[in-house]
């Protein structure tokens, strides 16, 4: 029997499990053919072609009318942003040895028209030290990770990268400043390092402007929106201390204080990670404690759980077991074997020491104030605790609230799956619509009107990885199109309650077959952009970016569906096949998204445009594949595409099918 009829029939043997994946079990067959490697071929191209409108015929079941008078708000820009990260050279979009931005890079970016990009990213930024990472390669020093492993990160792409990349692509700016390890002077430089003119020197001291223009950058880079900390009231909180309650941490995140660690391990300058705490064998050896200062007094050092004795000065000292401590910068210096012993090689050196006094969120909000103030800036903590401390009295600008689907109880069967996915944005919207009644209740109505709830990261968590096992896709079910409906589907919500930034992780990663060195991956790939460098592709997901920035306008109007098709999912929920989203723009073009989450079903529908006057033409753009699973590679870099029909003698009304598992955008344009 032949591969094509094997493929024929397991096809069919999919669709009575309700998916085929069609577009994956056929792959190289696929008419885009192979990507060629002797040149990036740049962003997709939008095939189009033109038609004549079609007679309405019958009536339709179903009928969307939109109502381009009936205004519901503006659509902020930051509502399409993205996370970015810094290590691996911004996970391979920097190119160090030219020292700019991968052309193919920036325009994939451009081409899906991100309004915003966040650095240095997520948890790995909680122990980023931006000194390091300024001025020529070879002075840079590497930061911690400050998730995962704690080895070391190298600062290729640093502040001024970034900021390079920000006039390259025209987004705006999230940066993320160091709760964990930093302090409020540290920040307020870093406000002064991007945002102040040559000369202004604000913060006072060195002029971290004039250090700027000094390393390539005279004008500022204008970063409104920062953050204090990344997710603190989670399992990793740092000098905050691991057992601590809700209010615990929320207290401790906003006014400062101390810490009791027991045998916390030491560490490096760059490095948190458990070869860290490791002696070497080395004279003179010196370590860290992880989050001075240190109270004096309270140390207590082990050598593989042996104590060792504190001395003033270790080379005063004779063949002892002592060690000397700088209880402010935390440094803890050993000895050359006359002067001091040597802890033995790969012996473990823990520590007993009481941290701090920290300073809390409150002291980085004013010392940032007052280098600019009319920076935007954001907590790292949204519990129901930190909104209460806040309340009316304390200053703070934007909640930052990241949130992840789960897929603890999701079906193994794709078809399941799909269905799954497709109403788990909704128990998104829920969680931030409560955190924004949070902010009302705590902060009062007048005073929550300058606070915003931000989502600086969103995505789906690594639970949906057993849900595609059968089919041999662990590993990319999230950049496949059902990864970019579910992306289409928040952003609706986050337009709808009025989010004006939300970051959607992540703008680019490693090859999941092939990651860096150490590099831990805690969800399933999820980039916008697919590398490996030079040459770089689109995701779904960036297809369903573009649809958004480039065919939407930034005035949200009412719309409303009849006969909206239904059907009872295996977990026996309600599935809506059709949700919509409608614009108008400058030029008063009404704009129709509309997401169909059935994945069998096609759609035909009447739409209206309310008081649309004229003929004119519909320009629709469809993002749609063989199959739901389908996913964009190197070799593949059109599986999952935009079409354009434009539909010409369209007036007020159109008759249009969408079909299974698609993104659409109409809009209706004059002559």
């Amino acid at each position: 029997m032949t591969d094509k009829k094997l493929t024929s029939i397991y096809c069919c043997f999919l669709l009575l499990l309700g998916a085929c994946d069609l577009g994956n079990l056929t792959a190289d067959a696929e008419v885009d053919g192979p990507r060629d490697e002797s040149r990036c071929p740049g962003p997709p191209e939008i095939p189009s072609e033109t038609v004549a409108v079609k007679d309405a015929g019958a009536d339709p079941a179903t009928r969307i009318v939109v109502d381009p008078g009936r205004e519901l708000g503006e659509i902020e820009p930051g509502v399409y942003g993205v996370n970015h990260r810094y290590p691996y050279a911004g996970f391979g979009s920097w190119d160090v040895d030219n020292n700019e931005p991968f052309a193919d890079f920036v325009a994939n970016l451009r081409y899906a028209g991100f309004g915003v990009l966040r650095f240095p990213g997520g948890r790995m930024a909680n122990l980023y030290r931006w000194k390091r990472a300024i001025g020529p390669l070879e002075q840079r020093r590497e930061s911690p990770n400050g998730g995962g492993t704690g080895d070391a990160l190298s600062s290729e792409f640093g502040p001024d990268e970034f900021g390079r990349l920000m006039d390259a692509t025209g987004a705006g700016a999230v940066v993320v400043a160091n709760f964990a390890t930093g302090s409020p002077k540290e920040a307020a430089d870093w406000v002064e390092y991007m945002n102040s003119p040559v000369g202004a020197n604000p913060n006072g001291g060195k002029d971290w402007a004039a250090v700027r223009a000094e390393n390539g950058s005279p004008e500022p880079y204008g970063v409104r929106l920062w953050e204090v900390g990344n997710e603190l009231n989670s399992d990793k909180v740092y000098w905050m201390g691991e057992k601590q309650t809700e209010e615990q941490k929320a207290t401790k995140y906003t006014f400062g204080g101390s810490t009791v660690f027991r045998k916390q391990m030491l560490a490096t300058l760059t490095a948190h990670s458990d070869r860290a705490a490791r002696a070497t064998g080395d004279e003179n050896l010196v370590r860290y404690v992880r989050y001075p200062p240190v109270r004096p007094g309270s140390d207590r050092l082990y050598v593989d759980r042996k104590p060792w004795e504190r001395a003033d000065d270790v080379s005063s000292a004779g063949k002892e077991n002592v060690y000397s401590l700088d209880p402010q910068s935390g440094k803890v210096t050993f000895g050359d074997g006359e002067n001091g012993n040597i802890p033995p090689e790969g012996a473990l050196l823990t520590m007993d020491y009481d941290s701090g006094p920290h300073p809390g969120f409150l002291d980085f909000y004013r010392a940032m104030k007052e280098v600019d103030p009319t920076i935007r800036i954001g907590s790292a903590i949204h519990s129901e605790s930190f909104t209460r401390l806040m309340g009316a009295e304390h200053p703070y600008d934007m909640m930052v609230v990241h949130t992840y689907g789960t897929f603890q109880d999701a079906p193994t069967r794709p078809g399941d799956l799909h269905d799954y996915l497709m109403l788990v944005p909704d128990e998104q919207r829920d969680y931030i619509e409560a955190s924004q009644r949070q902010v009302l209740r705590y902060a009062g109505a007048a005073r929550a009107e300058d606070i915003d709830v931000a989502l600086t990261e969103y995505a789906a968590n690594s639970g949906v990885n057993r849900g595609v096992n059968s089919i041999d896709a662990p590993d990319h079910y999230l950049l496949s199109l059902d990864g970019a409906l579910y992306t289409a589907l928040l952003i609706r919500h986050w337009i709808e309650l009025g989010i004006p930034l939300a970051l959607k992780h992540s703008l680019i990663d490693s090859d999941p077959d092939n990651p860096p060195e150490g590099y831990t991956r805690g969800l399933t790939a999820d980039s916008a952009v697919i590398g490996p460098p030079p040459c770089f592709i689109s995701s779904a997901t960036a297809h369903v970016f573009r649809m958004y920035t480039h065919m939407l306008g930034p005035t949200r109007v009412a719309a409303e569906i009849g006969g909206n098709p239904a059907r009872t999912t295996s977990e026996g929920r309600n599935l809506e096949a059709l949700v919509t989203l409608a614009t108008t723009d400058a030029e008063g073009r009404p704009a129709l998204l509309v997401i169909n989450r059935d994945r069998r079903r096609a759609v035909e529908t009447e739409v209206v445009i309310d008081g649309w006057q004229g003929e004119g033409q519909a320009r629709i753009w469809t993002l749609t594949a063989d199959s739901f699973l389908d996913y964009n590679t190197e070799e593949h870099p059109n599986r999952v595409h935009v079409r354009e029909t434009l539909v010409q003698g369209a007036g007020g009304s159109l008759l249009h099918v969408f079909p299974p598992h698609s993104v659409t955008t109409i809009r209706f344009e004059k002559p």
